[in-house]
């Protein structure tokens, strides 16, 4: 059997790694999240911005498209918390931070 070849191909993300080229995103905040953000008790709020800052590494997270009044925004789940947000190639800017229940009113 020859070792060289292996059946199982390796994603872009595992290629950059290897290859010491993966990049962080930029995470910017809209002028409001920072007052949110200190609202939340503070061990659901670190939740919160650990969950963003994995995402913004590994693009991993609770994360899906929204429809309707928020199309083209994101949505990451951290606890009973939503963040919304919207990724370009380098950056991801959070528009609004927010229990679940109010997220999308």
């Amino acid at each position: 059997m020859p070792t060289s070849a292996s059946r199982w191909t390796k994603s872009a993300a595992a290629k950059a790694i290897e290859a010491n080229e993966a990049t962080v995103k930029r995470i910017r905040f809209a002028p409001s999240v920072p007052a949110e953000v200190r609202a939340i008790e503070q061990r659901a709020a670190m939740a919160i911005l650990r969950a963003l800052h994995r995402y913004a590494e590994t693009g991993k997270g609770r994360v899906k498209p929204l429809s309707g009044e928020f199309e083209g925004l994101l949505r990451l789940r951290a606890g009973n918390h939503r963040v919304l947000f919207d990724e370009t190639e380098d950056a991801i800017t959070v528009h609004r931070v927010a229990n679940r229940r109010d997220a999308y009113r």
